[in-house]
């Protein structure tokens, strides 16, 4: 034994010294990878979100490759739901010119003020802080109609914006979702790559808080001739947003397990515009290719805005429609949250 050791030693102590090494480099990798929980963190409330059930199942073959590339922290805020004081209400209608006293509606427990005058009205949601305002021009012919550049487009419509008070305040601001031309078909209207043939343009507006971005909340605005506003969406952004923490969010084999054990959908959208009306078992193939960090502002009323997963893709329904439709999957790790 001692020949043994006394020829082989320097071997012995090298193989040691490897294992030493590669045992302290899979310790430090796995800590790496599975970092300890923050007791200090508030456990925050699972969001709601619409559903559609699923009977065909969800295919994400091709969302794989992206899954390396998500942050693996995210931050959390306490916010402030928006609404819209009398005083603001009535400040807003001045701004597009009414005068006279609201109508006034209480629907499903939201308050609305309503105004009608020479073929413009305003409707204003109170209680969430939306309104909808629309100019029906009778005068649409494309041929008198002198439109803005549309490559100015968002320099006029900011400028509108701020104009009527409606910008954004503190870290939130708006981007250009799209814009396009829209031309008349009879009573309705669709887009057109021809700007001579149009009426207006369509610019989508999105929200963003620190350069990541909202879903199913923004602002929608149509100019017409001479730049008048022939319609406004707009919806406000919560009233303030307090950073509360930092919070770890899924890694790829959590992601991946949710979506094994997902046999729904939270948005749908067919190309054509027209609303869901299919019911599952009309979706016939469901491919999920996209994933992103996003923002959502929830149909009920929330404290914390918190981040999520957007996993998007297409559906192809029975009858070959093609619809976009998307999965949103709170990106903090299920030990943060309360279900």
């Amino acid at each position: 034994m001692k020949k043994f050791l006394k020829h082989y030693w320097l071997i012995i102590f090298l193989a040691f010294l490897a294992s030493l090494i590669i045992s302290i480099f899979l310790i430090q990798k796995r800590i790496e990878e599975e970092p300890l929980k923050r007791e200090d963190l508030l456990l925050i409330p699972y969001p709601k979100f619409k559903e559609y059930q699923l009977t065909t199942p969800l295919a994400f073959n091709n969302l794989s490759k992206n899954l390396n590339e998500l942050p693996q922290e995210g931050l959390v805020y306490e916010i402030e739901n928006p609404s819209f004081p009398e005083q603001k209400a009535i400040e807003i209608a001045q701004k597009f010119n009414f005068k006279d006293n609201p109508q006034f509606r209480d629907f499903n427990n939201k308050i609305y003020y309503e105004w009608d005058d020479l073929g413009k009205n305003l409707s204003i949601n109170l209680t969430d802080g939306e309104f909808n305002f629309t100019n029906k021009n009778p005068n649409l012919q494309t041929l008198s109609i002198t439109l803005p550049d549309i490559n100015q487009i968002e320099s006029l419509v900011k400028s509108i914006l701020e104009e009527k008070g409606l910008l954004p305040t503190g870290e939130f601001s708006l981007i250009i979702k799209d814009k396009s031309y829209l031309q008349l078909f009879d009573y309705e209207y669709g887009t057109t790559n021809n700007p001579q043939e149009a009426f207006a343009i369509q610019v989508e507006l999105q929200y963003e808080l620190k350069k990541i971005k909202f879903l199913e909340n923004g602002i929608i605005i149509l100019i017409g001739d001479k730049s008048e506003i022939l319609k406004l969406d707009y919806q406000s952004i919560f009233k303030k947003a307090k950073t509360l923490d930092s919070y770890p969010l899924k890694n790829r084999e959590e992601i991946i397990k949710n979506l094994n054990s997902l046999n729904s959908i939270n948005y749908f959208k067919i190309i054509n515009d027209y609303e869901l009306t299919a019911e599952p078992q009309n979706i016939n193939k469901v491919d999920l290719n996209k994933i992103e960090l996003i923002y959502l502002k929830t149909e009920l009323p929330q404290s914390y805005l918190q981040p999520v997963f957007f996993i998007s893709g297409q559906a192809v329904l029975n009858d070959d429609r093609v619809a976009e439709i998307g999965i949103y999957l709170p990106a903090i790790k299920d030990d943060y949250l309360l279900k």
